[in-house]
């Protein structure tokens, strides 16, 4: 379970956000959290942006959109 003391990223305050967002590297990405204190609702949705994505899906010098 996430924030819990099983789990397998490793989790340290963020460098841009700081305290109390976490982030943890997960390859060539970043994981970033917001950890919600013991007792509190657990979430029911995650947001994930992967910057760039439209940029290289919508361009026309190669991509998909000229297939």
């Amino acid at each position: 379970m996430p924030g819990s003391t099983n789990d397998a990223l490793d989790w340290r305050t963020d460098h841009l956000l700081g305290a109390p967002f976490q982030e943890a590297a997960l390859g060539p990405a970043t994981l970033v959290r917001y950890p919600y204190p013991d007792g509190a609702r657990a979430a029911k949705a995650a947001v994930i942006h992967v910057h760039g994505y439209n940029d290289y899906f919508f361009s026309r010098n190669g991509s998909l959109s000229a297939r």
